[in-house]
Formats: C-alpha cells, structure tokens, sequence
C-alpha cells in the first residue's frame, strides 16, 4: 500500500497524474513544501499554464495535506526521512533523504553529471548551486535518485559533476 505521495517541486510534469494516483491507492496524504503548496492547483505557477503549453490541458489537483518541516525527522510507516530545503531548480524545491536505505530523492535539483534547469520562473542558478553545495554534498555517500534519468551518488557528482 501506499502510506503517502512526497512532492520534491510541484511543476507540472511531477504532478499532472497526482489526482488519479491519489484515487487509485485509496487517497494517501500528500506532502509538499509549504511555499510551492497552492502551485497544485494554479497553472500558471505550476507551468501547465504557461502559454507555451496552449496545447495541453491546464493541471489542476486538490490540495495536499501536510507541508514539509525542514530539517525535521518523519516516520511514515516503516519510512524514516529527512527533508532538506534544496530551492534553485524552483522555490520550494526539495530533497528526501532515507538514512536507513542510504539514499536521496533530489527532485530536479540534482541529476547524475549535471543539474536542474535554473530558466523557468522562480529558479537561480546561484540558488541551486548552494543548495547543492550545502545542503546534499555534506550527505555520506548516498545513492542519489532524481526526478529524470538514471541514478547517480554524492561521491560521484562531487568528483564528476562539471558544475562543481
């Protein structure tokens, strides 16, 4: 079963299908940074909204119920994390981090050799640069899994990664 849905950024190619994966494993609780948590349901912050996306249908979902602490420790069934502030990719980005399983969720801030787009609005490269810097590479070791493409880990993107 699913215990909850945790959103890393709220752009619309992360949330477009949240509705019907809410309905289809029995409406666990959703999680998101409290500064992107209306960007569920306003396409224009979203992006689906944009006019360059005249061609697809505006993504609206229901609001979630819970926003990120961060720094704060969560227990969701057998699920222990840490949610880590990593904006830059957009403002309420973030990251999960699973202690226990030695891993991290980065969202579209962190990719293997590369980083998250900084063009669309509310981004900054300087912005995520730091939060990359401070944020996920003072992390052991982990194995990393972005939003897009293949996994990748910390000591990899420190030694490889050309924005750093």
């Amino acid at each position: 079963p699913v215990c909850a849905i945790l959103l890393t950024h709220t752009h619309y190619d992360h949330i477009m299908s949240l509705d019907l994966v809410r309905k289809t494993f029995g409406n666990p609780p959703v999680y998101v940074a409290e500064s992107e948590a209306s960007w569920l349901y306003t396409p224009v912050d979203n992006l689906s909204g944009l006019p360059r996306h005249d061609d697809m249908a505006d993504v609206v979902c229901k609001p979630a119920e819970h926003t990120f602490v961060f720094h704060e420790e969560y227990q969701l069934e057998e699920f222990h994390f840490t949610v880590l502030p990593t904006p830059g990719h957009s403002i309420g980005g973030v990251s999960l981090v699973f202690p226990d399983s030695h891993l991290v969720l980065t969202g579209d801030a962190l990719f293997r050799e590369t980083i998250g787009r900084t063009d669309l609005p509310t981004g900054s490269t300087e912005q995520l640069l730091h939060s990359i810097q401070t944020q996920l590479f003072t992390l052991p070791n982990y194995d990393v899994y972005p939003g897009h493409g293949p996994a990748t880990t910390i000591a990899h993107e420190k030694t490889f990664n050309p924005f750093f």
